[in-house]
């Protein structure tokens, strides 16, 4: 696996560029690959459904949800990278797709009905992956954190694609003829599903990931 710690220039020592392709299939980029998958994937499904989510569970409180969402997310881009500072990045990369399941499961066992708790969740996890992500690829490679955070990009922008394909089919089929918004929790349960079924695998391999960490040496 490839430790993650900060490259000196991106170089090794006899002034050779580091090798990519070890990097993409070590065991780390992998998680950071799979967070992106599962954090900016659901992010996308959020920002393209919110107002149908509300509207599904009968809310009226459609502003204030929005409102929750764009605050949280705003404020853990903020406040991630200090936390960053004082603590692990592998934990606080794992906190944050453990928030983005979290908004899931809360989205599926409330039927919708608990919008604002889920939105608070997601917009916090999505705030934090986009401070995270350029700090996790710089430790692993600070010459190819731009090809390592393009790519796990890629891997957010699919699953994204392909969920919220499953939130716009699922809930047009159960959209009754005559009504232009679905209405129910089962508009969306299938979406949560497919995330969750996603994820969970996921979620519990960072889990792994952040556990056997090898301690970070300190540096002078």
């Amino acid at each position: 696996a490839v430790a993650l710690a900060p490259a000196a220039g991106g170089k090794k020592g006899g002034g050779e560029a580091e090798p990519l392709m070890p990097l993409i299939l070590s065991r780390d980029y992998a998680a950071v690959f799979l967070g992106m998958v599962v954090t900016w994937g659901c992010s996308m499904v959020w920002n393209s459904n919110m107002a149908s989510f509300s509207n599904a569970a009968q809310l009226s409180n459609g502003k204030e949800i929005r409102f929750t969402y764009n605050t949280a997310k705003t404020v853990l881009s903020l406040v991630v990278g200090p936390l960053c500072d004082l603590g692990s990045p592998r934990l606080w990369y794992f906190v944050t797709v453990a928030c983005t399941v979290a908004s899931c499961m809360v989205m599926l066992a409330s039927g919708g009905s608990q919008c604002l708790v889920a939105a608070g969740l997601a917009g916090s996890a999505f705030g934090s992956i986009a401070t995270l992500m350029p700090i996790m690829t710089r430790e692993l490679s600070f010459r190819s954190m731009g090809t390592l955070y393009a790519l796990a990009k890629i891997g957010g922008m699919a699953s994204s694609s392909a969920w919220n394909w499953v939130a716009a089919s699922t809930s047009d089929a159960m959209t009754p003829k005559g009504q232009s918004v679905c209405i129910g929790e089962e508009c969306y349960r299938t979406t949560w599903l497919v995330i969750l079924g996603t994820s969970g695998p996921i979620l519990i391999f960072l889990l792994h990931w952040v556990a056997t960490a090898a301690p970070k040496t300190k540096t002078s």
